[in-house]
């Protein structure tokens, strides 16, 4: 996966998080968001995640690779 891709991933995460947060703050002040926009927020959320996955299994395994190679040299 390019390193573009990986932004746009991570960046719509962080909105995600900023909307999720938001209406975190709307609930601590009394406010009930709607409906659509929790299910929304909760949609997005679950979209986002699911597209980060491979990238983070993928760094994952790099890094455990990365750690098996040490070992050897070690």
């Amino acid at each position: 996966m390019a390193l573009d891709d990986n932004i746009e991933l991570v960046r719509e995460l962080q909105q995600t998080g900023r909307h999720l947060a938001r209406l975190a703050g709307y609930m601590s002040i009394g406010v009930q968001p709607s409906r659509e926009n929790m299910v929304n927020a909760q949609r997005w959320f679950n979209s986002a995640s699911e597209k980060l996955e491979p990238v983070l299994q993928e760094v994952e395994a790099s890094k455990a690779s990365q750690r098996f190679r040490q070992a050897f040299k070690g």
